[in-house]
């Protein structure tokens, strides 16, 4: 703990406070320092925390002349390029799209190049973890800094959350998070890292790129409820609500608060080892089930039939149960991801769930 101290004395406290990167470790090192039963309450409190989710403000083009704060030629050659292959690719993707938000951020969008080498060492030692915090974006001052090991993945991540990013007197709204509430996180960091596989998977450095599988996982399944159209816009319009309205067909309003809530909670504490595997394997499930009954829900309005046809019933089951498979791989202990994986509805209890919702008309 003195070494971890005597590293933070050694940081640069004004860049990593607007990027969170600071408060995080510090608050860590405060979980590591109380009892079992403190810390328990701590995440309890944080969890149960009454949200409200905010309505982003109608974006407009800014057409003021602002001088940017960079010249694009006083770049680097190799991220020179790269913005313009990230600029170019998005803008040709969705030509139906305006990307307010983005050309807007563009005008005042700073890059530097920074050192993350003893915050990582901090994160090392507190959490046994080698992944290393290689770039970051800060919406307050509408910064992307990138480590001196630059990595084309990572540019294009903290690229996808300027262009998503709209900020207020007070508040800030990025993709699918919010802050200061700071909900959404999970849901927006893993769609921001999806996209980034789907836009530029030719590149090595992206196929390479293992983060948030976790999120990524959970995020393309949403996708595939809302359709891709959908669910981009209201990603690079920061419409938490907008995407919230699209679940809200297929979910009650309460459950999708909480699953987006259990998505923060396993971004938050599933990598860092703060919690029991117990509490995550738990939230595992509670994703699960919600995916579960969503796509129950969608097709009980897609389908006027009064059964669930065999092999809509088969293409469900096997899509959770793919689901459980994919998640049960983030929990270490053997026996307890062998159980969660092989805990599954049957076919003939999801068709019965289907035809008792169609008789009773809960489509929700």
């Amino acid at each position: 703990m003195e070494e971890i101290l005597n590293l933070l004395k050694q940081l640069d406290y004004k860049d990593l406070i607007a990027n969170h990167i600071l408060t995080a470790a510090i608050g860590t090192i405060t979980v590591y320092n109380i009892n079992t039963k403190i810390q328990k309450y701590k995440i309890k409190k944080d969890y149960n925390k009454k949200t409200t989710i905010l309505k982003p403000p109608k974006l407009v083009l800014n057409k003021d002349e602002v001088e940017n704060n960079f010249d694009i030629e006083q770049l680097s050659e190799q991220i020179r390029d790269d913005l313009k292959i990230f600029i170019t690719t998005i803008m040709n993707r969705r030509e139906d799209f305006d990307y307010i938000a983005f050309l807007n951020n563009l005008k005042t969008l700073k890059i530097k190049s920074v050192n993350f080498d003893r915050i990582n060492i901090i994160k090392k030692l507190l959490f046994k973890q080698d992944s290393k915090i290689l770039g970051a974006y800060s919406s307050y001052n509408n910064l992307i800094e990138l480590s001196k090991d630059y990595n084309k993945s990572v540019f294009f991540h903290e690229l996808f959350h300027t262009a998503s990013s709209v900020k207020t007197e007070q508040n800030t709204y990025i993709g699918f998070a919010q802050r200061p509430s700071s909900i959404g996180v999970g849901l927006n960091e893993g769609y921001t890292e999806y996209l980034t596989h789907k836009y530029f998977y030719e590149f090595e450095e992206v196929r390479d790129s293992c983060s948030y599988l976790l999120e990524q996982l959970i995020a393309k399944e949403i996708e595939r409820l809302v359709g891709e159209k959908q669910m981009e816009e209201h990603y690079f319009n920061a419409n938490l609500l907008g995407l919230i309205t699209e679940l809200e067909k297929y979910n009650s309003y309460k459950k999708i608060i909480n699953f987006i809530k259990n998505l923060d909670f396993l971004c938050k504490y599933r990598v860092n080892n703060l919690v029991d595997e117990d509490m995550i394997i738990n939230k595992l499930n509670s994703v699960s089930n919600f995916l579960l009954e969503c796509k129950i829900n969608k097709e009980l309005k897609n389908n006027l039939k009064s059964i669930l046809y065999t092999d809509k019933a088969e293409e469900i089951y096997c899509c959770i149960k793919y689901i459980r498979h994919e998640f049960s791989l983030f929990i270490e202990n053997e026996e307890k991801a062998k159980l969660f994986e092989n805990t599954i509805i049957s076919l003939e209890a999801l068709r019965a769930i289907y035809n008792y919702k169609k008789i009773s008309g809960k489509t929700r």
